[in-house]
């Protein structure tokens, strides 16, 4: 049909940089972009091969977690202002609100269906941009219990969505942290606020707000 895809423009770009598909190739500051060899152990700041890749994979972890999480944000927001009246959308989802609520420790049987909508979009938006620590309180309600055990042994609870970001993309920056274990720590910190906060918050609200999904069948506007 001849319409371009992502493959074709793959193809395109061969031969692809060996540095960048090895990962070791750091683009962080204005004194590269350095590529680590075997003549070349570091970059111009010190950073071996271990660093930079880390630090890498790190940033793109953040940016998922800002892409997905300004999404949620959004839906979030549209759920506390159905559930407030300020804005005209219906709560499509009683059983999930009331689920949620349940979840969470906030279920009364005297609150109506968007009080607590209220209070989850709250709970929801805390753990996407809190600042102070404290819990997590979507991971916490819905993880597992031996599954928290593990990841308060490893010391690798997010405060926040927001705060992950901001700490992955200060950690990675140059003569800022040189430990790349520290580093891939970080990693797995920024990876459950993205699971629990960007993901499952953004679903949580958006099940409340339209509940169960169906299937809509278009026809096609390809010529």
């Amino acid at each position: 049909m001849g319409i371009e895809t992502p493959f074709d423009r793959f193809d395109q770009q061969k031969p692809h940089c060996a540095f960048g598909l090895e990962g070791t190739c750091c683009k962080v500051c204005h004194m590269g972009p350095c590529r680590v060899t075997p003549k070349k152990s570091c970059g111009v700041c010190g950073a071996d091969a271990n660093l930079i890749v880390a630090r890498n994979i790190l940033r793109w972890t953040a940016a998922g977690v800002a892409s997905h999480g300004a999404r949620g944000r959004e839906v979030m927001l549209a759920l506390k202002g159905a559930a407030e009246g300020t804005l005209d959308l219906p709560i499509l989802g009683p059983e999930k609100v009331c689920a949620t609520a349940k979840a969470f420790g906030i279920d009364d049987p005297g609150k109506s269906v968007e009080a607590l909508a209220g209070e989850i979009a709250m709970i929801l938006l805390d753990d996407l941009c809190r600042t102070l620590p404290g819990p997590h309180r979507t991971l916490e309600a819905m993880a597992p219990p031996e599954r928290l055990a593990v990841l308060t042994a490893l010391d690798i609870l997010p405060i926040g969505a927001y705060h992950e970001v901001f700490e992955s993309l200060h950690r990675t920056g140059t003569g800022t942290d040189g430990d790349w274990e520290n580093v891939t720590q970080q990693l797995l910190r920024t990876g459950l606020a993205f699971a629990w906060s960007s993901v499952m918050g953004s679903a949580i609200a958006m099940d409340c707000l339209s509940w169960r999904p169906s299937a809509v069948r278009r026809p096609c506007s390809i010529t």
